[in-house]
C-alpha cells in the first residue's frame, strides 16, 4: 500500500511539473491608440478564443500601449480560460496616437502577440524578433507584413475574417450640420462616401442621408468649401457630423492714432517711401536727403547717397567693379558674422534684389536695379538705423534700410485718404488685449466644471465623440490638462492629431509647435520627422528637423542636414534662398556648439567664423502657410510699427513662402534696445481654403543667442478671431 501511495504521489508530481513545463510564456502587446477606437473587437475577440483553444496552459504578460505604456499585467491561463484577460481588452480605454518605441522585441518569450493597425507617424515595427510574432491586423502594411515573416511568425487579418462570416452592412444615418453661425444650418449636397470602396451618397436639403457600411468602414464627408472629413462607423448607427470650429468674415483694419495736429504740423516730417510721419514720433533713428541736397554732378543714386549718412558705406568701384547701392554697409559693417552684412534697398515701397549678396553656392549675381535710377528722378532717400527701422523689413532689412522714393511715383498719388495698414504707425494706442489661454467652446465650458483630473478626462471621452474629428479640439484640451500639471495626459491627449490629420502637414506643425511648447522635445522630434517626410521639397521642413535634432542631442543627423541645405553638399534638393539669413546664423551657432563632436574639416571655411552674438533673439513660425497678419512691434517708448504678412502688403514675400516652402521670420535686440518690447498680432484669417480653423504661432525667445549662456523659450498662441489686436508676447531687455 505505501508503495502505490508513494506512486501515485510521484505521477501527481510529475503531472504537475509537466503542467508548469507546457505553460507557453506569451507577451501581448495591445495597441490602445486613438485609431483603434472602431476595431472590429467581437472578431478579434472570437480569433482569440480560437487561439487559447489551442494554447490552453499559458502566462501571459500584457502590454496596452499607445504614445506610451498605459498598462502592464501578468495573467494565467488555465485550461483555456481567458475571461479576465478578454475582460480587459473590453474595457480600454482608446486615446493617444501609436508609438511602438517603448515595445521590447528582444525579451525572451515563447510568442508575441501584437494587435495593430501598425500605423504610426512617430516609429514602425521592428524587422525581426527574439520569437515568433503573431500579428492581429486590419492592414497589412510593409512592417507589418515584414516583421510577421522574419519571426516566423502568423498574420491575421481581421478584415477577412469579417468578411468571411458573411455580414450584412449596418444603415448608418445622420445630418451634415455648419454650426460656424451658431444656428446648425443643414448642408444640402454633402457627399459621403465609404473610403477606399464605391459606395456613396449626398445629403437632402435637410442635410439628412443614409448609406450602408460595416463597422470597420470609414467615411468620408466633402463639402464645397469645406475641409473633407473623416470618421470611422465603429457601432455606431448615427453618425452626425457638425463643422465646429468659428470662423468670421475677412474685414480690412484701419490701424490709426490720435495725433495732435495743431502740434503735428509744427513738427518735421520724415519720408518712409511710402508715407511720411512726424519725427519725433518715431522711436527710432532716420535721416533724410531730399532732391535740393542731391548735387547735379551726381550721375547714379549710389554717388548721390555717399556721404550722405552717417554709418553708411559703399565699396569702392576700383575694388569691386560690380558694386552698386545695393552693397551698401550699416549696421553690422563692423561686425565678424560671416554672410549677407549688406543693408536693404527699397524703391517706393518695393524691396530690391542684391547684387552678388548670397551665401549660398551658385549665385552668380547680377547689377541691381539700382544702377538705373535717374538722380534726376529723385524726390527723397531715408536712411533708417535701429532695431525698430529695420525689423519692418524683417531680416532683409538687419543691415539698414534705404528709403528711395522716386518723382514718378509722387506724380501718380492718389490724393484719397489711404485706409490700408502702414506698417509703422505713430503713438500706440493700447488696444491690444491679452490672448486667452483656452477658448470659449462648449466642449471647454463642460471639462472646466470639474474639479478632479479623472472626472475631466471622463468629460473629454465624452466630448470627444461630438468634437473630435477635428485637430483644434485636441490642441485646444491639451492646453486645459497642462493646467492641471499633467504632462502625460497632456502629451497623450495632443498625440491624438496625428491619428486624426496624419498626411496634414499643417496640423501636424502645430502639434509640433505644443510639443515643443511643453518640453518634450522627442515627441517634437517624431513630428517633425514625418512633416519632413510629406513635405521633403520645402526648406522649412528640414530647418525644423536639424534644430529638433539638435535639441535631441542627435548632432550627427542635424549636421547633415545643415550641409546639405546651407552648404550644398548632398543630394536634398531645396531652395533656401528665403531664410538664408536665418540658416547662417543657426548653422554658425551649430558648429560652435558641438564643434567636438563633428568633422569640422569638412566644412567650408567661411562658415567657421564666430556666430553673430545677440542679446534676445525672437523667432516667428506660424502653421498656415496662408495666415494672413500684422505683427506689431512696440518700443520701450511705446512707440509701434508693424511687418506686414498679408496678400496685398507683403505679395511677393507671400508667392516666395509658397513657392519654396518656408513661413517664419526673426527679429533680435541688441544692448542699445533695453526696456519692455510687446507684440502684438492683428490676424486676417488665410487667403485661401478658410475652413475658420485656428492659425497657431510659435515664438522661440532666444536669451544671449550664440554665447555660451544661450538659453530658449517657447510659446504658442492660437489665432482664431479676425482683425482684433492680441498681446502674444512681451519681452523686456
Amino acid at each position: 500500500m505505501k508503495n502505490l501511495i508513494v506512486v501515485i504521489a510521484v505521477l501527481f508530481a510529475f503531472a504537475k511539473a509537466h503542467t508548469t513545463q507546457a505553460q507557453e510564456k506569451i507577451i501581448f502587446y495591445w495597441d490602445a491608440s486613438l485609431s483603434m477606437q472602431d476595431r472590429n473587437l467581437d472578431i478579434e475577440l472570437e480569433h482569440l478564443d480560437t487561439f487559447f483553444e489551442k494554447h490552453k496552459e499559458a502566462a501571459v504578460h500584457f502590454v496596452s500601449f499607445s504614445s506610451e505604456i498605459i498598462l502592464e499585467e501578468d495573467y494565467t491561463i488555465v485550461n483555456g480560460n481567458w475571461d479576465a484577460l478578454k475582460a480587459e481588452l473590453q474595457r480600454t480605454v482608446y486615446d493617444g496616437a501609436v508609438s511602438f518605441e517603448s515595445l521590447d522585441f528582444t525579451l525572451q518569450t515563447d510568442r508575441f502577440i501584437i494587435s495593430t493597425d501598425g500605423e504610426s507617424i512617430s516609429s514602425e515595427l521592428p524587422e525581426k524578433a527574439s520569437a515568433p510574432v503573431h500579428i492581429i491586423t486590419n492592414n497589412t502594411n510593409r512592417s507589418i507584413m515584414k516583421l510577421a515573416l522574419n519571426s516566423v511568425g502568423s498574420l491575421t487579418n481581421t478584415n477577412k475574417l469579417a468578411r468571411k462570416k458573411d455580414r450584412q452592412p449596418t444603415v448608418v444615418t445622420g445630418v451634415v450640420i455648419d454650426n460656424n453661425s451658431g444656428g446648425g444650418q443643414a448642408l444640402e449636397g454633402a457627399i459621403i462616401k465609404i473610403v477606399g470602396g464605391d459606395t456613396e451618397t449626398t445629403t437632402d436639403s435637410k442635410g439628412a442621408y443614409t448609406i450602408e457600411a460595416f463597422p470597420e468602414n470609414v467615411l468620408e464627408v466633402s463639402y464645397v468649401g469645406k475641409r473633407s472629413r473623416r470618421f470611422r462607423v465603429g457601432k455606431q448607427r448615427t453618425l452626425n457630423i457638425i463643422y465646429s470650429d468659428q470662423g468670421d468674415v475677412l474685414k480690412e483694419v484701419v490701424i490709426t492714432s490720435k495725433v495732435n495736429e495743431a502740434v503735428a504740423t509744427e513738427e518735421k516730417e520724415v519720408d518712409l517711401g511710402q508715407h511720411k510721419i512726424q519725427k519725433k514720433r518715431l522711436g527710432y533713428s532716420v535721416e533724410t536727403i531730399t532732391d535740393k541736397e542731391i548735387s547735379q554732378i551726381d550721375t547714379n543714386v549710389k554717388q548721390a547717397v555717399n556721404g550722405q549718412f552717417a554709418g553708411l558705406e559703399i565699396a569702392n568701384d576700383a575694388a569691386q567693379t560690380r558694386v552698386d547701392l545695393s552693397q551698401f554697409l550699416g549696421r553690422h559693417k563692423n561686425m565678424t558674422l560671416l554672410g549677407d552684412q549688406t543693408g536693404l534697398v527699397v524703391i517706393d515701397g518695393v524691396p530690391q534684389s542684391k547684387t552678388d549678396s548670397g551665401q549660398f553656392s551658385g549665385n552668380t549675381g547680377s547689377t541691381g536695379v539700382t544702377t538705373n535710377i535717374n538722380p534726376d528722378n529723385i524726390a527723397s532717400i531715408s536712411y533708417l538705423k535701429g532695431l525698430a527701422a529695420t525689423n519692418r523689413y524683417g531680416t532683409l532689412g538687419k543691415g539698414g534700410v534705404i528709403l528711395i522714393t522716386t518723382k514718378s511715383s509722387l506724380a501718380g498719388e492718389v490724393t484719397k485718404k489711404d485706409n490700408t495698414p502702414q506698417g509703422t504707425t505713430a503713438t500706440y494706442a493700447d488696444t491690444a488685449i491679452e490672448i486667452e489661454s483656452l477658448p470659449k467652446t462648449e466642449y471647454i465650458a463642460a471639462l472646466q466644471k470639474h474639479k478632479t483630473i479623472d472626472a475631466a478626462f471622463e468629460e473629454y471621452l465624452i466630448q470627444r465623440k461630438t468634437y473630435g474629428s477635428t485637430p483644434s479640439f485636441y490642441l485646444n484640451v491639451a492646453d486645459y490638462f497642462k493646467g492641471w500639471n499633467n504632462i502625460e495626459m497632456t502629451t497623450r491627449v495632443l498625440s491624438n492629431v496625428s491619428e486624426i490629420a496624419k498626411n496634414d502637414a499643417t496640423a501636424l506643425r502645430a502639434m509640433a509647435f505644443k510639443m515643443d511648447e511643453i518640453g518634450n522635445k522627442k515627441k517634437a522630434l517624431e513630428a517633425y520627422k514625418y512633416i519632413n517626410k510629406i513635405r521633403s521639397l520645402e526648406i522649412q521642413s528640414y530647418r525644423d528637423l536639424a534644430l529638433s535634432y539638435a535639441e535631441n542631442g542627435d548632432v550627427s543627423n542635424a549636421f547633415n542636414i545643415y550641409q546639405n541645405i546651407v552648404e550644398g553638399k548632398g543630394n536634398i534638393a531645396v531652395n533656401a534662398s528665403g531664410i538664408e539669413e536665418s540658416l547662417i546664423k543657426e548653422y554658425q551657432n551649430f558648429i560652435k556648439k558641438y564643434k567636438s563632436a563633428i568633422n569640422v574639416s569638412t566644412i567650408l571655411p567661411r562658415f567657421l567664423k564666430e556666430p553673430e552674438k545677440l542679446k534676445k533673439r525672437i523667432v516667428l513660425e506660424w502653421n498656415h502657410q496662408d495666415a494672413k497678419f500684422d505683427l506689431q512691434i512696440v518700443n520701450p517708448q511705446k512707440r509701434f510699427f508693424t511687418w506686414e504678412h498679408t496678400d496685398k502688403a507683403a505679395a511677393q514675400r507671400l508667392s516666395q513662402e509658397k513657392r519654396d516652402g518656408f513661413q517664419m521670420e526673426e527679429f533680435f535686440l541688441t544692448e542699445d534696445d533695453k526696456g519692455k518690447w510687446t507684440f502684438n498680432i492683428i490676424y486676417y484669417g488665410k487667403i485661401t481654403d478658410d475652413d475658420g480653423s485656428p492659425t497657431y504661432m510659435k515664438f522661440t525667445v532666444y536669451d544671449e543667442y550664440g554665447t555660451p549662456q544661450e538659453s530658449r523659450d517657447v510659446k504658442v498662441v492660437r489665432l482664431i478671431d479676425v482683425n482684433q489686436p492680441y498681446t502674444v508676447l512681451e519681452v523686456s531687455l
